[in-house]
C-alpha cells in the first residue's frame, strides 16, 4: 500500500515540530509507524531520519518477543541505517531506525529501500515463526 508522508522536522532538545521538509511517497508504508527528522546541528543541513518500522499482521502476546528475537537487524545496517533500536511501547513489535541524509531528493528513495528490506525480513520472521 502506498501512502504519502509529511516529514517533518522536530527540535532536538524540546521533541517540537518545527517546520515541514518535504512529502514522500513511501511503498509498502503498513511497515512504517512513523517518522520525522532532526538537525544535526543547527545551521546544518544533514539531518539525522528517525524511522519507525513494523510489521504488517496483528501479533499475540506470545509471538511479540519471538518477533524481535529472530530479527536480523544487520540487514538494514547494511541498507545505511546507522542506529536500530527495539521499541516495546506500541501493540506491535516497532523498530525505530536512524540514518542520516543532507539531500531530500534522495531520501524517498532511502525510505523506500530501507522498507523494503524491512518487510522481507519481516516476512521471513513468520515464515520461520509459522514453522516452530
Amino acid at each position: 500500500m502506498r501512502e504519502v508522508f509529511i516529514v517533518m522536522e522536530k527540535d532536538a532538545k524540546t521533541g517540537f515540530i518545527l517546520s515541514e521538509i518535504t512529502s514522500l511517497t513511501v511503498d509498502c508504508a503498513e511497515y512504517v509507524a512513523g517518522l520525522h527528522c532532526v538537525r544535526k546541528d543547527s545551521g546544518s543541513d544533514i539531518y539525522d531520519c528517525r524511522l519507525f518500522l513494523t510489521v504488517a499482521r496483528d501479533v499475540s502476546d506470545e509471538m511479540y518477543d519471538d518477533v524481535f528475537d529472530y530479527y536480523d537487524g544487520e540487514v538494514l545496517i547494511e541498507s545505511g541505517v546507522r542506529e536500530l533500536s527495539e521499541v516495546t511501547e506500541y501493540e506491535k513489535p516497532v523498530w525505530e531506525a536512524v540514518f542520516s541524509f543532507s539531500s531530500v531528493d534522495s531520501l524517498e528513495s532511502m525510505i523506500n529501500q530501507i522498507v523494503s528490506v524491512h518487510k522481507k525480513e519481516t516476512e521471513d520472521v513468520f515464515l520461520v515463526l509459522q514453522k516452530m
